[in-house]
């Protein structure tokens, strides 16, 4: 019995050293160090998806793959947390947002892990789930439906969805404060480049003429009464073209002359 005992508290004695090991690498910075040490614990985790913000260039393609491969791998450690969906939610964010190349790729990629930061949302998560349902419903658009535009191969219903879920981007985004100028930017941007894009089938779904006009009418507005000089130059590049005053004018012109 006594030697039980004894390793008991030897255990114990060991997990409290590796748990302010863990916790040091934490308050350094140390977060993939953190990691290898204890792959089940979150934190470390959701640390370095947002240090990938950071990065001069944009996250590339392959610290995206390393850091998925790394959750996949450690899952079912992972998912016993209720923190796992911000987790899911922030890696999502961090793809939408920074990874290098095309936004539409990013949006595609991105939506896999809305989707699981959905499968496992509890009422301890840090996010607003309102962004989430906006996120995981332009993504299902990016995913399913867009490749099939060319083509004819839609339902008028399926962009009738995606116009409400642009709406209520334009509604929610705005009174986000973490964030609240990318945020603004990115709604604005999904607004004008999807009337730019999508404005036939948006007519042919029932969006009136009016509701496309007053929509550019609003954002031209914000644009001229706002600043944006908070805005990460690496993000405000992928903007600044859609979100210029000719351009909307011009949007505007084609709206006022489509059937």
């Amino acid at each position: 019995a006594g030697c039980l005992v004894g390793g008991f508290v030897l255990d114990r004695h060991n997990q409290e050293r590796v748990m302010a090991q863990y916790t040091h690498m934490l308050e350094r910075g140390e977060y993939e160090q953190a990691i290898e040490l204890k792959p089940g614990r979150i934190e470390a985790y959701i640390y370095q998806v947002k240090r990938f913000r950071e990065s001069e260039g944009g996250i590339n393609r392959q610290e995206i793959e390393d850091m998925e491969s790394l959750i996949y791998r450690h899952q079912d450690e992972l998912i016993s947390e209720d923190a796992y969906s911000d987790l899911c939610f922030e890696l999502g964010i961090s793809i939408w947002y920074w990874m290098e190349g095309d936004k539409e790729d990013s949006i595609i990629r991105a939506s896999a892990w809305f989707e699981l930061a959905d499968t496992y949302v509890n009422d301890r998560c840090e996010y607003n789930p309102q962004v989430l349902l906006i996120y995981r419903g332009i993504g299902y658009f990016y995913r399913e439906i867009n490749p099939h535009v060319e083509k004819g191969n839609y339902r008028k219903s399926e962009f009738k969805a995606f116009w409400k879920t642009l709406c209520q981007m334009q509604d929610v985004f705005r009174k986000q404060e973490d964030m609240a100028e990318l945020l603004r930017c990115e709604a604005y941007c999904m607004m004008i480049l999807s009337i730019k894009n999508y404005m036939g089938q948006f007519r042919v779904a029932g969006i009136e003429k009016l509701e496309m006009r007053q929509q550019c009418q609003r954002i031209y507005t914000q644009l001229k009464e706002g600043d944006f000089s908070l805005i990460d130059g690496r993000i405000w590049v992928k903007y600044q073209d859609t979100l210029n005053l000719e351009y909307i004018e011009e949007l505007v012109e084609d709206i006022d002359a489509v059937d």
